[in-house]
């Protein structure tokens, strides 16, 4: 694994990089061309597109993630978000092709990157860093497959990285990833002291942004801050991060002119806390807000989903699809069954009676891709490979041609469970359709462009991260771009504190 990270660094290495960084200057030439679709970034100077390409889910080795990337910048989108840990790398990877490609506009693309999520390759180097006696410092193992580091040492290794990744010479902002894992790792670990706990906290906190600030007199990042899931959180909990005290460390290691100017956050419809203080804080302090997942709510116990789906509804017929399915199964214990043996042979190839009423639980579409490929379809081809292997001779033949019928079948119902799934998501989306106040909603919009507007409309908010892999997403959500700011934000988030999940708690 490290020689693996060793050839890809010196890879990269090889690559020109794209000189120059976002400037004033071009990014306010490009908000001249279409003024309502760009925000300030805070103090630094910068406009920025108010929905910026999120990098979560995406790589170089997928064309139609650069086709989507390609179509955003295209389209006037100048965010563009990513981090180290994103797909191993790769999201970093595309973002380096894109900016290869649009190198005559490098000074208007405002380019975000974060460090400190450890996984993947960069764990496995953590790990054989240890073995030889050389840990990185002020490493948290959180868990098996995801530790954390904001150490100076580890912050060089992982800016070189990603530089080249993006084939940057200047990284325009760059966020702490997640902090707060410490403190989740000191909760964990059953530790009470919050005086000793924060002592701690700021003291890794001051170091990085000592750090930071030497990177920017190095020309090396223009600005930095943090990205944190609790800075919104309940001050009275140990996890929950402060935009105030980060802002007395960035002072003390930077003076009145430091550039901490950024921050990061999760907000949406249905998780709107940020907009009770937070986002008038930043913006009293001149930081810039992002906000990411604005289309994922995570509330009630329950996933909802801000967008629409296509729903055929009235053509699925999951009951004649279980009929199918069970014939299709009596056949297997009649033609197949006595001669399979063993333990748990008589459990074999029963989907359809353990399937029945699970459409009655399906909070989302989500919930059934979820047991579908976690739990149902790999226990399904668990029983149709082992018995390929105890299948020979005369029964062989008849045996492929049952199989073949048999998945054929469980299409069926996987489909039609699938279609109720989907049905059950834009319900919770008509769900928060109905509690917009009248006049709010434009006629015909999807309910993607209204999340998005919304947020976007929120005094404070300078851009919406949004995972556009499509170039059909892309073209759903710039179409924001050409809207005039919302101007009842905040009396739509007031509207939809009130929602309640229709389909009740999921058990």
């Amino acid at each position: 694994a490290v020689l693996a990270n060793l050839r890809q660094h010196v890879r990269f290495e090889l690559m020109p990089r794209v000189e120059g960084f976002a400037t004033s200057e071009a990014t306010a030439a490009l908000a001249q061309r279409s003024p309502q679709a760009y925000r300030e970034l805070g103090t630094t100077g910068l406009k920025v597109s108010q929905v910026g390409f999120g990098g979560y889910r995406v790589d170089d080795e997928n064309l139609e993630h650069q086709q989507a990337l390609r179509e955003a910048i295209e389209a006037g989108v100048n965010l563009l978000d990513t981090s180290s840990n994103y797909t191993d790398g790769g999201s970093e990877r595309l973002f380096g092709g894109l900016l290869r490609e649009f190198r005559e506009r490098r000074n208007q693309l405002v380019v975000v990157s974060k460090i400190g999520y450890v996984q993947g390759s960069n764990l496995d180097v953590a790990r054989a860093r240890q073995q030889i006696g050389r840990p990185y410092q002020d490493m948290v193992a959180y868990q098996e497959g995801c530790w954390h580091c904001i150490h100076p040492e580890f912050l060089a290794d992982q800016l070189e990285r990603s530089l080249m990744r993006l084939s940057l010479q200047t990284l325009d902002v760059l966020l702490l990833h997640n902090p707060e894992y410490y403190l989740m790792d000191c909760q964990q670990q059953g530790r009470t002291d919050r005086s000793e706990v924060q002592q701690e906290f700021d003291r890794r906190l001051e170091g990085a942004f000592q750090f930071l600030e030497e990177l920017v007199s190095e020309g090396k990042i223009r600005f930095y801050g943090v990205s944190s899931n609790t800075f919104a959180g309940d001050s009275g909990t140990l996890t929950t991060t402060s935009l105030s005290r980060m802002l007395e460390l960035a002072r003390k290691v930077g003076g009145d002119s430091h550039h901490f100017k950024v921050v990061q956050l999760p907000m949406n419809l249905l998780e709107s806390e940020p907009a009770r203080g937070f986002l008038a804080e930043a913006k009293a302090a001149g930081v810039g807000v992002l906000l990411n997942r604005p289309l994922n709510a995570f509330v009630q116990q329950t996933l909802v989903r801000l967008a629409d789906f296509e729903c055929e509804g009235d053509s699925v017929n999951l009951e004649q699809s279980l009929q199918q399915l069970a014939r299709a199964e009596d056949e297997y214990r009649q033609t197949f069954g006595p001669f399979i043996k063993g333990e748990g042979s008589e459990q074999l190839f029963r989907f359809a009676e353990n399937l029945r009423g699970l459409d009655a639980h399906l909070q989302h579409l989500e919930h059934w891709t979820q047991l579908e490929s976690q739990r149902i379809r790999p226990a399904l081809m668990e029983q149709v490979e082992a018995i390929d292997q105890a299948m020979n001779g005369p029964l062989a033949e008849p045996w492929g041609q049952w199989r073949e019928r048999y998945l054929a079948a469980f299409r069926d119902v996987s489909n039609d469970l699938e279609e109720l799934a989907m049905a059950r998501s834009q319900q919770l989306t008509d769900s928060v359709r109905e509690l917009m106040p009248d006049g709010s909603a434009r006629a015909q919009a999807s309910m993607s462009q209204l999340a998005v507007h919304v947020l976007a409309g929120l005094e404070g908010v300078s851009s919406v991260l949004v995972g556009m892999r499509r170039p059909e997403y892309v073209e759903d959500i710039c179409s924001v771009l050409n809207w005039e700011a919302c101007s009842r934000s905040q009396e739509v988030l007031e509207s939809l504190r009130s929602w309640s999940n229709p389909h009740g708690v999921l058990v």
